[in-house]
């Protein structure tokens, strides 16, 4: 309810993108953009039917990490993976995983890197 949005999406959006949101892995359904230096999130149909879509500010994303992952010594071959993980809330509600590539592409395309100037320092 805090960031439900009667907004359309916004010119800087992303439809289909992969994501995982807490524990769950949801993939392909959901459509991410930028808009009003906000993370803007809405579902495909059938969930885009009955869940509204979310503008988040900056501001209730408190910490942005980027983790890297590996195939290991079990699967050497496995391509690396980079993905941004957003604590949202404070405290934390949940976490959303998306793609280093996604939101690269949306920042070049606002103009500005307003989630990567936000990156934690890695521990």
């Amino acid at each position: 309810k805090v960031f439900a949005t009667e907004l359309e999406s916004p010119e800087i959006f992303v439809e289909g993108a992969r994501f995982q949101l807490g524990q769950s892995h949801l993939q392909s359904i959901l459509n991410v953009g930028i808009s009003e230096r906000k993370l803007y999130l809405s579902n495909q149909p059938p969930l885009g039917n009955i869940f509204k879509p979310l503008l988040i500010d900056l501001e209730s994303i408190p910490r942005i990490e980027l983790e890297v992952l590996t195939g290991g010594d079990k699967y050497p071959n496995f391509p690396e993976i980079e993905k941004y993980k957003f604590y949202l809330g404070e405290p934390t509600i949940t976490t959303l995983f998306l793609s280093k590539e996604l939101i690269d592409k949306l920042e070049n395309e606002y103009g500005e890197p307003i989630f990567t100037n936000k990156l934690a320092e890695p521990s």
